[in-house]
C-alpha cells in the first residue's frame, strides 16, 4: 500500500524503482518469509520445528549461537551449491527454528543471505564467472590477491554481522 501511494504521488518514478531498489534480494527475503508462512499452513514448521527441538533447548535464546547454527548449515552447502538454492534450503530448515525460538524472521533471512554470499573458490561466484568470461577467460587482475581480498572481505562481513546482531539486541529486536 505505501509502495503504490508513493507512485500515485510520484515520489517514486520509475528511475528510482529501477536504479535505486535491490529487488533481487527484496524478492528473495520476501519468498523467504512466504515459505516459512507455507510451512507453517502446510504443517511443514511444526515437524521441522519437532526434530529440531534439541537444537531449540540449545538456542536458549542466545541470536548468535543460532547465527552460528544457520553457517553451520549455510556454509557447507555453499561448497556444492549455488546461492540462491542454498539460500532457499536454508530458509526451510531456519525460519520454523526462528519461530520456535521466537527470534526475529527478517534478521534469519539476513544472516542467510549474508553467508550464502561467501564464496571461497572463484567457480562458486556467477559473478566472477561473469566477470572472467568477459575478459575472454584471461584475468585482467591477480588471481591471488583477488582470493586474499574475496577472504579479507568475508571477515568484514562477518564482523559487520556480528556487529548488526549486537546493535539488535542493543535495541531489542531479535
Amino acid at each position: 500500500g505505501v509502495f503504490c501511494v508513493f507512485l500515485v504521488v510520484e515520489a517514486l518514478t520509475d528511475a528510482h524503482i529501477q536504479r535505486d531498489v535491490a529487488w533481487d534480494v527484496m524478492l528473495l527475503i520476501g519468498f523467504f518469509i512466504s515459505l516459512e508462512n507455507i510451512f507453517v499452513y502446510l504443517g511443514i514448521g511444526g515437524m521441522i520445528t519437532a526434530a529440531l527441538s534439541g537444537v531449540t533447548d540449545a538456542l536458549n535464546g542466545n541470536v548468535y549461537l543460532f547465527a552460528a547454527c544457520i553457517a553451520a548449515i549455510v556454509l557447507p552447502m555453499r561448497l556444492a551449491l549455488p546461492t540462491t538454492s542454498v539460500g532457499v534450503l536454508a530458509a526451510a530448515v531456519c525460519l520454523p527454528l526462528a519461530k520456535a525460538n521466537s527470534f526475529d524472521q527478517w534478521l534469519t533471512c539476513f544472516i542467510i543471505v549474508v553467508l550464502a554470499e561467501f564464496w571461497w573458490w572463484p567457480k562458486q561466484a556467477s559473478y566472477v564467472a561473469t566477470y572472467t568470461a568477459a575478459c575472454d577467460n584471461e584475468p585482467i587482475h591477480e588471481p591471488q590477491l583477488f582470493q586474499h581480498l574475496n577472504l579479507l572481505t568475508i571477515a568484514i562481513r562477518v564482523i559487520a554481522l556480528l556487529a548488526f546482531i549486537g546493535l539488535r539486541q542493543l535495541l531489542g529486536q531479535t
